[in-house]
């Protein structure tokens, strides 16, 4: 039996932040999918419940660790979900 990681709360949250825009501009949530590296957490799971209903999830070797996005088939809009932020360079 497998047991499935539970998604933190505050990943909901940006995901449901990333969603509501394009639910805004007619996407509809059947046809968003959630693009994660395969390594995360989320990758476990084939769907998840948001405010907006499911969202099926895409793991991909291609995104790393710490990004990931919405994009609707077949490819209409697309969302940044997490974004690392880039490091401060130090002056000398």
């Amino acid at each position: 039996m497998s047991t499935l990681v539970p998604i933190h709360p505050r990943a909901i949250d940006l995901i449901n932040q990333a969603i509501r825009p394009l639910l805004y501009r007619g996407c509809r949530i059947a046809e968003l999918h959630l693009y994660v590296c395969y390594q995360s957490e989320i990758a476990q799971h084939d769907a998840i419940e948001t405010a907006f209903g499911k969202l099926h999830v895409r793991p991909s070797y291609y995104i790393p660790k710490g990004y990931s996005y919405i994009r609707e088939y077949p490819g209409k809009a697309f969302s940044w979900v997490t974004i690392r932020q880039p490091k401060e360079s130090k002056a000398i």
